[in-house]
């Protein structure tokens, strides 16, 4: 009787899951949150400054009107309208004093 070999060579190769690709996986999911957020945050300042999203909720077309009148005119006092300063005196160096 002749032996039939079905598989040559031994066992096959022997498959190891270190994780490696589940870590990478999970990496790649936290930077794309981190991303998606960055660009949530970018929109909503945008949108803030820029778009007017928060001021004027009431109407679009309104106006604002500001009054300004000019203040009277003092009247000058009756009795003197001269104005007198005096500046005080230069005072002197201790080289020029020698």
């Amino acid at each position: 009787m002749s032996q039939i070999n079905v598989n040559p060579g031994g066992p096959g190769p022997v498959y190891r899951d270190d994780g490696g690709a589940a870590a990478a996986g999970i990496g790649m999911a936290g930077i794309i949150m981190i991303l998606a957020f960055i660009i949530l945050l970018a929109v909503l300042a945008y949108g803030a400054f820029a778009g007017h999203w928060f001021g004027n909720m009431g109407s679009t077309n309104s106006t604002t009107n500001v009054n300004v009148s000019a203040p009277a005119a003092r009247p000058s006092p009756a009795g003197n309208t001269n104005v007198n300063v005096n500046l005080p005196s230069p005072a002197t160096s201790p080289a020029a004093s020698r």
